[in-house]
């Protein structure tokens, strides 16, 4: 079997309209041990998750690997289910939240490696380039609470016009064609905006689903309510339930996997696919009662310039960010770090036998 199967790659984190949000800490709940990785951009904190990762589906394990919001190139953090392992960025992970959740955490700062001597010249450069950074993503969380505001604004009208009584029978349809009786839940992030723009990973995530419902209509004809209230079903019945939420707004669920029986919901408004033969489509266009399109344009012109507006400033920081990574590379000791890849891979196999 090829070993990049056995690697599922998935969003954890978002720079969304409430600012920079992760599912990380919920996600490691449950775990024997967690790695957190510390250092600064160019450390190699993405390589070495990328090369362990890749060692560890080469030895048959499964892993969940977490892109970084600002760039599919990078990762933030894996989980080995098997291993009841994680290995993450230390970015936004407290170690007082670790101990709170009883999870035996183990710190691996890659700065250790790192070993400019005296006369280096770039250490005013790397402070300038770092309140560079900091500016611009003070300007992304602006343009990314705008779009939000308007997100909202055109979710309220998600519920003002809808046929609830409809909506509850294509719930009732969707759960009495997929479930069976026998509570779970994971959450992610499905789309993200980074360096590329509004980013959907859907077809990927949904790409070993042997069945998936595409709900189908115009923002506002109530694909949200159904999505969730199909979760709350699945859930109820005892399924594993993950969320895909959309990467603007928390609050909305573009997708939800039913990962026992491979069943995918999606808002087609939201998700970018490829058809296959067995998908089946939920006509939801009937449901709803006005005619909102002119001020759903409108909002949605609003939120399409804004999120434009963030993808610049996530580029400027992309750009200042391989800046940064280049100086700071170039007093690595790449070779110790190496090492300590190998040395972290036994450690975390060496007591599981597969």
């Amino acid at each position: 079997m090829d070993h990049q199967s056995k690697i599922k790659y998935l969003l954890a984190s978002s720079y969304t309209g409430q600012g920079y949000f992760s599912f990380i800490p919920e996600l490691i709940k449950g775990l024997n041990k967690v790695y957190l990785l510390k250092g600064e951009p160019g450390s190699g904190k993405s390589t070495l998750l990328k090369k362990l990762g890749e060692s560890l589906a080469e030895f048959g394990y499964t892993v969940e690997l977490w892109f970084s919001p600002l760039s599919s190139n990078s990762f933030e953090g894996m989980r080995i289910d098997h291993l009841k392992t994680a290995i993450i960025n230390s970015k936004g992970m407290e170690t007082d939240f670790l101990e709170s959740i009883e999870i035996a955490c183990e710190i691996i700062d890659l700065d250790e490696y790192w070993r400019p001597d005296s006369n280096w010249p770039y250490r005013e450069r790397l402070l300038s380039l770092t309140k560079r950074i900091k500016d611009y993503h003070l300007r992304v969380e602006k343009s990314l609470y705008n779009a939000y505001k308007n997100d909202r604004r055109a979710l309220e009208i998600d519920g003002y016009n809808l046929d609830q009584e409809a909506i509850n029978k294509t719930i009732a349809a969707i759960c009495e064609s997929s479930f069976v009786d026998r509570s779970r839940e994971k959450h992610y992030f499905v789309s993200t905006v980074n360096i590329d723009g509004k980013i959907d990973y859907s077809q990927m995530v949904t790409s070993d689903s042997s069945c998936r419902y595409l709900i189908c209509g115009p923002y506002g004809c109530g694909q949200n309510q159904v999505i969730k209230g199909v979760a709350e079903a699945a859930i109820a019945r005892g399924y594993l339930v993950e969320y895909y939420h959309d990467g603007l707004n928390i609050d909305k669920i573009n997708m939800i996997v039913i990962a026992d029986i491979q069943i995918a919901v999606l808002d087609l408004s939201c998700c970018k696919l490829d058809i296959r033969p067995n998908d089946v489509f939920v006509d939801m266009c009937e449901l709803n009662k006005m005619d909102e399109t002119e001020h759903l344009t409108n909002l949605q012109r609003l939120i399409d310039e804004e999120i434009m507006s963030a993808q610049m400033e996530l580029e400027k920081i992309y750009d200042f960010l391989r800046v940064k990574k280049r100086l700071y590379a170039s007093a690595m000791d790449f070779d110790g770090i190496e090492r300590k890849r190998r040395d972290l891979l036994n450690a975390i196999t060496m007591k599981t036998n597969i």
